[in-house]
């Protein structure tokens, strides 16, 4: 490895783990103090909850910490005139940015692994706690989700909770372990009380009648008790949320072709691939300083307010975004990558300003 290359190497990864280990430091320490300050809970739920959480605070963490790191190692190579000599061997501000993109690269793709597949692995975890949970449903992103009443099982492929109602319903109603009656519909309203409208039903009756044929008919409207709440059928379809990437996207392919609307769920899942895609932005995004490669006067504390509010303003952009595309105001993948597109097309204007590759 050229040592100019291996120079920029250990002190960006130097930076980046001491960044991150801070970073980290920080954050548990204050949720452990604020958790034991409220008293709610034991010290084994406390470390439940912080083992539940540390996806979600890496994923947050990780983008930082490349910022962070390309910040002072820069800073780190100005004071000492490292970056000038650099320069001056003719190892161009081009390949400087190509070292960090490999750098951030690496970083992106941890990222990707944590949010599509321990994160959801950690939602699994914390939903085999709930009581009753696991056993009162059915998640599998190939088929409907499948729920158990005290005489009949059912399934749906997804519930709208915006008007209540169950797309492409089927129940299954037995006695005494007996199958007696199946119902599937384009549609189940909620009405009141656990009464539920079935909409272009079809019915499959008398399947215990040994003595007869069973019957079958079609019905505009039947109504049916079911036991779950709107809260219960919520929580079911929560399974969504634990999903790994590949098998949301199966999700999401399977909801598609009813015409149901999947901005919510498209949200989730460019969600996971724009926050990976924030490490290299983050990390490129401190490229304008090689303009100024002569100065050393950078204070650590500026470059961290720097971090601080670059950090603030992405992150509160992200999240009004996304929430415009779950409620359909703009197109889920504007929602989500817009902000990032605008960021890659300031760094590219910068990346071809500076000087051409030696």
């Amino acid at each position: 490895m050229n040592i100019i290359v291996k120079i920029i190497y250990q002190s960006w990864v130097k930076i980046f783990i001491i960044s991150f280990i801070a970073l980290v430091s920080i954050a548990v320490f204050g949720d452990l103090v604020n958790n034991i300050l409220r008293n709610k809970y034991t010290y084994v739920e406390i470390f439940e909850n912080l083992l539940f959480n540390s996806s979600f605070m890496i994923s947050k963490i990780f983008p930082i910490s490349c910022l962070l790191a390309t910040l002072f190692s820069f800073n780190k190579l100005k004071t000492h005139s490292e970056l000038t000599a650099i320069l001056a061997t003719g190892f161009s501000s081009r390949k400087i940015i190509n070292i960090i993109c490999v750098l951030s690269g690496f970083i992106a793709i941890i990222q990707f692994i944590n949010l599509g597949y321990y994160d959801p692995y950690l939602k699994r975890l914390k939903e085999a706690k709930l009581d009753g949970y696991a056993l009162s449903h059915s998640f599998n992103p190939n088929q409907n989700i499948w729920f158990k009443g005290n005489d009949y099982y059912g399934s749906f492929l997804y519930f709208d909770k915006k008007d209540n109602t169950l797309k492409l319903p089927k129940l299954y109603f037995y006695d005494d372990s007996i199958l007696t009656k199946i119902v599937e519909a384009k549609e189940a309203r909620y009405i009141k009380n656990q009464l539920w409208e079935l909409l272009d039903a079809n019915v499959f009756d008398l399947l215990a009648d040994k003595k007869s044929f069973p019957n079958y008919y079609t019905s505009r409207s039947i109504k049916v008790y079911l036991n779950e709440k709107i809260s219960d059928l919520t929580k079911y379809q929560s399974g969504i949320y634990s999903l790994n990437i590949r098998a949301l996207l199966t999700f999401i392919n399977s909801v598609r072709k009813t015409g149901i609307n999947i901005s919510e769920f498209l949200v989730l899942y460019y969600e996971k691939l724009a926050n990976s895609f924030s490490c290299i932005l983050f990390a490129l995004f401190p490229l304008f300083t090689l303009k100024n490669s002569s100065k050393r006067t950078s204070s650590a504390g500026k470059s961290i307010l720097m971090a601080l509010f670059f950090s603030i303003f992405f992150w509160v952009v992200s999240s009004s975004l996304q929430s415009l595309g779950l409620d359909n105001t703009v197109p889920p993948l504007v929602a989500t990558f817009s902000l990032h597109a605008l960021i890659t097309l300031y760094l590219a204007k910068g990346y071809f300003s500076l000087e051409k590759l030696t």
